[in-house]
């Protein structure tokens, strides 16, 4: 809009994600990172607020990219790599995991990792400023926590950690936020009504006497 496109010509539609099946037993008991081993998804804010916190919660990383090497050489206790893992692995650990961590300090689009997590249930730790702070509700779906600062990821992960009651309601909300917004069926009558919204719009335009 600032660059000059109509603003009744923009509508914002959401990314979508499959609800795959969860594995049986979703004991939480870790968190969790899924994404690209680099700088600009907050990496070493990660690793950092996982050193602070000394091995207190196991933290599975998911993932390859460029900052593999440096990290696999001085992991924090309490921290395990994990591989570039399929998504079979991906959606297992997910269900199983606490919460999942997303430290991206970039300028997000839309993450669809964050709806992934939705999708089974697991709340997120989403750094602010950007789109997964506007998808994940502070204290309804998640929390959210200073981009780039270790320290205060740490806080919120110890809270977390240790409100697993409260973590959960998020998580059951987060599984509700995806049902009625970010699934398949949902997402194709988004976009249905996006188009029957386009083509009302060009009829009442036409003259009328056309023919």
């Amino acid at each position: 809009m600032k660059g000059g496109l109509p603003a009744d010509k923009i509508v914002v539609k959401p990314n979508f994600a499959e609800a795959n099946e969860s594995p049986a037993s979703t004991a939480r008991n870790h968190a969790l990172f899924v994404g690209r081993l680099s700088s600009e998804k907050g990496l070493e804010a990660l690793l950092e607020a996982w050193r602070a916190l000394d091995g207190t919660i196991p933290l599975k990383i998911l993932g390859d990219g460029p900052l593999r090497g440096q990290m696999k050489q001085n992991l924090p206790a309490g921290v395990e790599w994990l591989g570039q893992g399929t998504s079979a692995e991906v959606n297992e650990w997910m269900a199983r995991a606490a919460f999942l961590v997303f430290p991206s300090i970039c300028f997000e689009n839309f993450p669809k990792v964050v709806i992934e997590a939705f999708a089974k249930g697991t709340p997120l730790l989403v750094a602010r400023g950007g789109a997964a702070a506007e998808i994940v509700e502070e204290g309804q779906t998640g929390l959210h926590f200073a981009k780039g600062d270790a320290l205060d990821l740490a806080t919120k992960a110890i809270w977390a950690w240790y409100h697993p009651a409260e973590m959960q309601k998020m998580g059951d909300r987060a599984k509700q936020e995806f049902a009625s917004k970010y699934g398949p069926e949902e997402n194709y009558r988004q976009l249905l009504g996006i188009y029957r919204t386009v083509l009302a719009q060009e009829a009442r335009a036409l003259p009328r006497n056309v023919f």
